[in-house]
């Protein structure tokens, strides 16, 4: 897979869950992601790939942390990139804290 360093993506990781940013860097299962929200629960999309393709239908009912300067994710499972509606989609939901 290329890195377009300019798009968005949702990136799984094993132990970690999912997060929504840019990727800076893949070297084999392990990610580097700047601007990186944690997708800690989603609402308005059946899965990981609808979520990319349109994003949530449901951005009330979503739980996303606050963006992360920088993470590093390892064990990572699955990439998926976002569509320009997805980003829009998810961009727009409220940052959710505790």
């Amino acid at each position: 897979m290329t890195i377009d360093k300019d798009k968005k993506y949702i990136v799984r990781s094993v132990g970690a869950g999912l997060f929504f940013g840019y990727i800076t860097e893949k070297d084999g299962g392990e990610v580097t992601m700047k601007e990186a929200r944690n997708l800690w629960k989603w609402a308005g999309a059946s899965n990981v790939n609808e979520l990319a393709q349109t994003g949530t239908q449901r951005p009330d009912d979503c739980m996303f942390t606050m963006p992360l300067d920088e993470v590093v994710l390892l064990n990572v499972c699955e990439i998926a990139t976002c569509t320009p509606e997805a980003r829009a989609s998810l961009e727009a939901v409220p940052v959710w804290k505790a």
